[in-house]
């Protein structure tokens, strides 16, 4: 299998579309479908209106622990209990990139104990991260989350948990 994948919102795909709320910033085009293709798609399909790509890599801005925590209790994704899923497109600035690596995970976690609040939904929630930002195109990175159930989704989304965080504006 490939790390790259590529997101395609439109007419055709697994995933049904319910809603799209930005945080901050410009909504994408409202969509039916959402396709999850495994290889980075050069041209958009027939009733696209858009692409997000982007590959796996390694957990940025993680301690040991915090990797060791999240990986004994983060399911894999496309189980079959999984129903419902968020897709977080973020793109950061040219400032937030400027910024040293400790002076990111300084933001990342310290002030919006992103990691913290993330465990609060392990094991019915996993996630796997998609970065572009070494890719020659536009966006940063889309996170992406399956869930067991639809009153997960609707907790992560009600709770507080999809609230700007002091990295989203950057």
């Amino acid at each position: 299998m490939t790390r790259a994948f590529t997101f395609v919102g439109g007419n055709a795909g697994a995933w049904q579309v319910v809603r799209i709320v930005p945080v901050i910033g410009e909504a994408l085009e409202r969509v039916p479908s959402l396709a999850v293709v495994n290889r980075s798609l050069n041209s958009p399909p027939s009733g696209a209106k858009w692409l997000l790509r982007g590959v796996t890599s390694h957990e940025r801005y993680v301690t040991r622990d915090e990797h060791a925590l999240l990986a004994a209790k983060t399911p894999a994704l496309g189980r079959a209990e999984a129903t419902c899923a968020a897709l977080i497109p973020i793109k950061k600035s040219a400032s937030w990139w400027d910024l040293a690596q400790d002076e990111r995970r300084a933001i990342f976690e310290s002030r919006s104990e992103h990691i913290k609040m993330g465990l609060q939904y392990l094991p019915a929630v996993a996630r796997r991260l998609h970065h572009c930002r070494d890719l020659a195109i536009i966006g940063e990175s889309e996170s992406g989350r399956s869930h067991t159930n639809a009153p997960h989704c609707a907790g992560l989304h009600s709770s507080g948990g999809l609230s700007p965080a002091p990295s989203w504006g950057l």
